[in-house]
């Protein structure tokens, strides 16, 4: 047989309502205060990440989608996350860069040793 939770008193109840609003106002307000925070936190890696690559935002599908399928991460490695992000959409930008670079310098060294010759 199970057993009875006994009534309070009505003006228990009304302490314990009060009570209970109060600290349902608490939370509230600590959950604001958290939200402010972590929105101030994405909004700085966010500035810091543009100062680094100024042309992010030509990236931002590519990297959007690559996020979607990376998952969710902790907010704390957000500027990593961010980082991976930009470095894996761009590599084969780079790549290709890089390989022109060397071309034009292997051409120039060429060029550079038949006039010398």
């Amino acid at each position: 047989m199970a057993m009875k939770t006994p009534r309070r008193p009505p003006f228990a109840q009304a302490m314990l309502d009060a009570n209970i609003d109060a600290l349902v106002q608490q939370i509230a307000r600590l959950e604001r205060k958290r939200n402010a925070l972590a929105a101030q936190r994405a909004d700085a890696a966010m500035a810091a990440f543009a100062r680094r690559h100024p042309d992010w935002q030509a990236h931002e599908p590519a990297m959007v989608a690559l996020a979607q399928r990376a998952g969710r991460i902790d907010a704390r490695d957000e500027p990593a996350f961010l980082e991976w992000l930009y470095r894996t959409v761009t590599a084969r930008k780079s790549l290709t860069r890089q390989r022109k670079k060397r071309k034009l310098n292997v051409r120039g060294r060429a060029a550079a040793s038949s006039r010398a010759s």
